[in-house]
């Protein structure tokens, strides 16, 4: 094989890795739990902000939580990033006021857990 051919393969095999990686939501019981123990948390509603992790539950480093934060809408809870890929949970600041289906452009994506409980899927 020549330098080119070999070089083209490399390319091809680490996209094609590259693109089946993606964050895993974390399971409806774990969203249950840091939804629960997040309880004190949505005080800091609606201001958008980072929340450290001087403030977490001791429930969060045990169910993965890397980061936590007030963003559009709620409270999210990351459990898993690569790159620019994100997902975790979703904890509404106004249940009755938010709606996944409202979120145009499909990014994040939600997926209703519980009622106030969604998972989310943020492609980057």
């Amino acid at each position: 094989m020549g330098i080119c051919t070999v070089g083209a393969f490399v390319v091809t095999l680490t996209a094609v890795a590259l693109a089946g990686c993606s964050p895993s939501r974390p399971s409806s019981d774990i969203a249950l739990v840091l939804a629960r123990d997040s309880a004190p948390l949505m005080a800091l509603c609606p201001n958008k902000q980072p929340i450290g992790a001087a403030k977490w539950p001791a429930s969060f480093a045990g169910a993965g939580v890397k980061s936590a934060y007030i963003g559009q809408g709620g409270l999210y809870l990351e459990t898993d990033r690569i790159y620019v890929q994100e997902a975790g949970v979703f904890i509404p600041c106004d249940v009755r006021k938010f709606s996944p289906a409202a979120v145009t452009g499909g990014d994040p994506m939600y997926l209703k857990v519980a009622d106030g409980v969604f998972t989310y899927y943020v492609a980057g």
